[in-house]
């Protein structure tokens, strides 16, 4: 059988299970030295944003997050200019989710990241070109772990309880009124991309 990459097997449920690391919101300035010096000693982290839009061009960086092997973060686009040295040193791999895209939001936030990029997306396409290759879509057909969708999370609830998406919004007002209102379900949205790709 597979093997367990982290958590016992549950033979009642038939699927491994995963103990998610909680998410860590770096806020404070000691909280940025500690994230710092980790990444510094990484060869491999995985990244992944959250932005306005998906418009490669016109769109930009609304949240952003990191996830190592045992740790996920949370970031504000605030804190890019901070781990620049960090984000443009050469000689660590970036592990993401339609990695193209994320690379060229950082470009635009004037963030060239340099290293080597491996993205789920690719790898899962050349495993199996018969699947559905999004991140949740290959999370839970290798972990059989259920994970929210993007709507579940950002979309009000309509009468029917169903995450709707509010009408004339455009994405930006629909991220701060989510932030706004349930912040502990972005950061835990946020950095579990970075860390669901890492186990990927």
């Amino acid at each position: 059988g597979p093997r367990a990459p982290g958590g016992p097997f549950n033979e009642d449920l038939m699927h491994w299970t995963i103990d998610r690391p909680p998410p860590i919101w770096v806020r404070t300035d000691e909280d940025v030295r500690k994230l710092k010096e980790k990444l510094e000693h990484c060869s491999l982290v995985a990244f992944h944003t959250e932005t306005t839009n998906l418009h490669p061009t016109q769109d930009n960086i609304f949240f952003w997050s990191a996830s190592t092997v045992d740790d996920r973060y949370f970031l504000q686009r605030r804190h890019l200019e901070l781990f620049r040295r960090v984000l443009e040193e050469k000689g660590r791999t970036w592990i993401g989710t339609n990695t193209k895209f994320d690379a060229q939001m950082m470009a635009i936030a004037g963030i060239r990241m340099r290293g080597d990029w491996f993205c789920t997306v690719v790898m899962d396409r050349m495993y199996d070109c018969d699947q559905l290759h999004g991140l949740k879509e290959v999370y839970e057909r290798e972990f059989q772990e259920h994970v929210l969708r993007f709507e579940e999370v950002f979309y009000p609830r309509d009468k029917r309880s169903k995450p709707k998406k509010p009408p004339g919004k455009e994405m930006h007002e629909v991220l701060m009124a989510a932030w706004d209102s349930r912040p502990q379900d972005v950061i835990d949205y946020a950095s579990l991309d970075a860390w669901m790709s890492y186990q990927v």
